[in-house]
């Protein structure tokens, strides 16, 4: 069985930009053809969020966005599931936002590694890998 990852929002944008913040053990993690990596509908739900109200320019036409460049990567969307708000029901409250809070649950009812930026993800909620 392939390793599985989620990867947060940060990571996904700074992957789709060839941006010098996604640090190199992720940018690996990625580029392995025998890994699985997962994107949260939640994270595209923040994108378009963030970009209805005029953020995010790099993302340009957004249609073309999720069309081509998110189709590009071969990256699997997860879907919010049931499950997944039973964990975050349960979820302590060392993390207030609500998009990293899901994401966070998800990767748990899920078993998957997460990758991820935000500082206040950790300690608590450490599933980064060699954590």
């Amino acid at each position: 069985m392939s390793k599985r990852y989620l990867i947060d929002t940060n990571i996904f944008l700074w992957h789709l930009e060839n941006d010098p913040r996604l640090p190199m053990r992720f940018a690996e993690i990625i580029g392995d053809s025998f890994v699985e990596i997962w994107i949260s509908i939640v994270s595209l739900w923040e994108i378009t969020i963030k970009s209805s109200r005029g953020g995010l320019e790099q993302i340009g036409d957004f249609d073309d966005f999720i069309t081509k460049k998110l189709r590009a990567t071969g990256f699997r969307i997860l879907p919010i599931r049931t499950s997944h708000l039973q964990m975050l029901r349960t979820l302590p409250f060392h993390h207030r936002d609500p998009f990293d809070r899901l994401i966070i649950a998800q990767s748990f009812a899920e078993d998957l590694e997460l990758l991820y930026t935000d500082d206040a993800f950790s300690p608590h909620y450490s599933q980064e890998p060699g954590a």
